[in-house]
């Protein structure tokens, strides 16, 4: 239960724009980033497109935004969600929380068409970048493969990693073996931002001088 009602946490702080670069979960998430992927060499960090953009905007997805810059100055790489887009117009795409099951989602995405390329100006070091896709909450991870399929497309010789912040999934659509892994995950992450938060807390406290 507690690891549900975080995932719906952070998917209503995320959604709704409500986390700022000094949030201590962007915090956080950047540290942990950092730490499982500071040696793979990360070039590109790139996000998922809202399903009403062509185009990645700095207004729209405001918090995912922060979370990519963040992560991307503390990785030494460049975030670059620009180098994914649509060709599809806003009208015609369906939003994935409107998919029923992950067969479906994964067929919208298919048929969204992304694009991955990258400007001869955003001078990258060596021809296949690493790239990073980060998103706030993974349910099939269609998304990612899609992104994944469209950065494969542009180069094949691209090592490609995803980080999320949460999971979310639903007992409809995968196996028990999926769900506990997804618990256990969530339940280390709730163990994570417990000792984060009693960290903080510490910092607060000024030990009183011995005149």
């Amino acid at each position: 239960h507690e690891s549900i009602v975080f995932s719906d946490f952070i998917l209503h702080q995320f959604k709704k724009d409500l986390i700022d670069k000094d949030n201590k979960y962007i915090r956080l998430a950047v540290e942990e980033c950092y730490t499982a992927l500071y040696s793979m060499n990360i070039d590109v960090v790139v996000r998922p497109l809202s399903h009403n953009e062509r185009i990645p905007s700095k207004i729209k997805s405001k918090s995912l935004n922060i979370l990519g810059e963040e992560i991307a100055k503390k990785l030494d790489a460049k975030y670059l969600p620009e180098c994914i887009k649509s060709n599809r117009n806003k009208d015609s795409r369906i939003q994935l929380k409107d998919a029923g099951n992950s067969e479906k989602r994964k067929s919208i995405i298919k048929n969204d068409k992304l694009t991955f390329n990258l400007n001869k100006n955003h001078k990258i070091k060596g021809l296949s970048p690493s790239v990073l896709i980060i998103d706030d909450i993974s349910r099939s991870g269609a998304t990612a493969q899609g992104i994944a399929k469209a950065i494969k497309s542009y180069n094949d010789s691209c090592d490609i990693y995803l980080f999320v912040l949460g999971e979310t999934c639903s007992y409809r659509y995968v196996s028990e073996e999926r769900m506990i892994e997804s618990q256990n995950r969530n339940e280390k992450l709730l163990k994570q931002v417990d000792n984060f938060n009693k960290q903080q807390n510490k910092a607060k406290t000024t030990t009183p001088k011995i005149v």
